[in-house]
């Protein structure tokens, strides 16, 4: 039994803050990073406050994450977020649990085992099945094939929005405690929101 190992051990915990939704845990003044002067607040927290108090072990917060966590994430992926380096540091053994809520991307399971709370339903949106002869499928009707349930128009529309988006985020995320902090150029600020924003766009994930 899981619950009963736990009881009267203290847990090294780190309390991250989510960016949205509301079934996250949330920080204030710490939107995307670690919670340092709180635990936060929502549905996340409220559960693990509940798991804390009925498997009785303690929780020792930890307000920084170790070197070695950091310099593994740099060497396997230099543009991870916290969530990405909270996930090396639990692999690792610096921390025993990461709460927040939290995308399982294949790069984040291999990196440590995760708790599913929910899962989220996935909506394929996909194209009428025209008749066509032989003929007519050739190579360039074929390679469109998977842009082709949404016009030209709508495609533009989105790409649009996603860059908007990623550089509202990017401009927002260059202050003191920011995720893209080192950023000080215009140029570099731009060349990383574009590049975040294709990669979402293309990888649907943030």
């Amino acid at each position: 039994n899981i619950t009963q190992s736990l009881r009267n051990k203290t847990l090294r915990v780190a309390f991250l803050g989510n960016t949205g939704g509301w079934k996250g845990n949330y920080c204030e003044g710490a939107a995307g990073q670690l919670c340092m002067k709180q635990r936060g607040s929502g549905p996340v927290q409220r559960f693990f406050d509940l798991l804390a108090g009925t498997a009785g072990f303690e929780i020792q917060q930890v307000k920084e994450m170790p070197d070695a966590a950091y310099e593994q994430m740099m060497r396997v992926r230099p543009q991870g977020s916290p969530f990405d380096l909270c996930s090396w540091a639990t692999g690792m053994g610096f921390v025993d649990a990461c709460v927040a809520s939290i995308v399982l991307l294949p790069r984040r399971i291999d990196a440590t085992p995760f708790v599913t709370l929910w899962a989220e339903p996935t909506i394929l949106v996909g194209p009428v099945v025209e008749k066509r002869s032989e003929e007519s499928l050739t190579l360039g009707y074929m390679l469109l094939a998977a842009f082709r349930p949404f016009s030209a128009g709508l495609w533009l529309t989105m790409l649009g929005v996603v860059i908007f988006t990623s550089l509202m985020i990017t401009y927002f995320e260059t202050g003191a405690d920011g995720q893209f902090k080192d950023l000080r150029r215009k140029r570099d600020r731009l060349a990383e929101a574009v590049y975040r924003a294709f990669y979402s766009l293309c990888m649907c994930e943030s």
